[in-house]
């Protein structure tokens, strides 16, 4: 009996420690894929609330929990698909939702592909917060770095700023372990990630750097 119980003991703490590799791993990835977002949005010369605002959508796989606008998660369709598995003899909802047989149908879902487009037109902080926010965007739990700061300190100084042949964008984000069993594998409860992504930079060529 104790031995069942230590087997299954040391299969769980193997199951969610190969589950949360995965997770960070996955986390791990969209923070690249926002930094090439960034690095693609200034190389082709947006401004840098542009190139901000493409970080964090693309981040929002990373960004917790949807603040604005507050919606009902339950997906009903999928909820229905779960419940009827094997019941008429048809494929699992595993395998028809990787073929993209189901289609999400809940109201975040819908509410991302509809606010999304409008978060990017925003003019301000305030309008783009007020259209679409996340409690990652909320606690700067997303962090980026596009060169904006360092061009700024330099105008600051009086220094004339000449644009690099490379465009790079590092973005950064304190990712929270939420698992169980995760103090077998990491002492704090946050583990910290980044992503980063460089591209060739052409926009010089067609366009002056205003730094607004």
């Amino acid at each position: 009996m104790l031995e069942s119980l230590a087997a299954v003991a040391l299969i769980c703490v193997i199951f969610f420690g190969a589950l949360q590799i995965a997770q960070m791993y996955l986390g791990r990835e969209i923070l690249y894929h926002s930094a090439a977002r960034g690095a693609r949005a200034k190389t082709v010369g947006f401004n840098w609330w542009m190139v901000r605002k493409a970080i964090y959508v693309a981040a929002i796989p990373n960004s917790g929990n949807m603040i604005t606008p507050e919606l009902d998660d339950t997906d009903e369709t999928l909820t229905a698909l779960m419940n009827s598995e094997g019941a008429d003899g048809s494929m699992t909802p595993w395998v028809r939702l990787m073929r993209g047989e189901v289609q999400p149908s809940n109201e975040r879902y819908q509410a991302e592909q509809a606010r999304i487009p409008e978060f990017m037109g925003a003019g301000n902080e305030a309008r783009a917060r007020a259209v679409l926010n996340y409690h990652g965007w909320e606690n700067n739990a997303i962090q980026y770095d596009a060169g904006e700061s360092a061009a700024l300190a330099m105008i600051d100084a009086g220094e004339t700023v000449i644009p690099s042949s490379t465009i790079e964008v590092s973005v950064w984000q304190s990712y929270t372990n939420w698992l169980p069993l995760r103090k077998v594998f990491y002492t704090g409860d946050e583990v910290r990630m980044s992503g980063i992504s460089t591209l060739e930079n052409h926009y010089p060529v067609y366009l002056n750097e205003s730094y607004y």
